[in-house]
């Protein structure tokens, strides 16, 4: 987030919780696991940047906010694969620098059956 606002942009926030409004940065309390709030959260955005994850639901999750996302207006959608994994050490002899994005396999087909369908990027 401090990388996006030295950069000029302006954030909102979907958040279960209700916060403070800060400098550039608007929360709108939303629920990605009803899908209450979501399309307030999303309208007039030109990127959303999904980084929420946990150890079950995420393909309704997401599901809920691509639907909304298509409804305003189809912005890109940046899928955030695995949370806290600058934080998670990995050991492979796998070099992941050729790859732009790593879908977990039990998202992978659902997003891009999303993708298709919504016509998101």
């Amino acid at each position: 987030m401090p990388s996006l606002l030295d950069a000029g942009c302006e954030l909102r926030i979907l958040s279960r919780h209700p916060q403070q409004a800060a400098d550039r940065v608007e929360y709108v309390r939303s629920d990605l696991t009803t899908g209450d709030g979501i399309a307030a959260a999303v309208a007039g955005a030109a990127t959303i940047v999904l980084c929420a994850g946990s150890a079950k639901g995420d393909e309704v999750k997401t599901q809920h906010l691509v639907r909304a996302a298509k409804h305003a207006g189809s912005p890109s959608l940046v899928y955030i694969a695995v949370v806290g994994a600058d934080r998670v050490p990995v050991v492979s002899g796998v070099d992941p620098r050729p790859c732009s994005a790593v879908l977990p396999p039990r998202c992978g087909p659902a997003l891009s059956e999303m993708e298709t369908k919504t016509g998101l990027n």
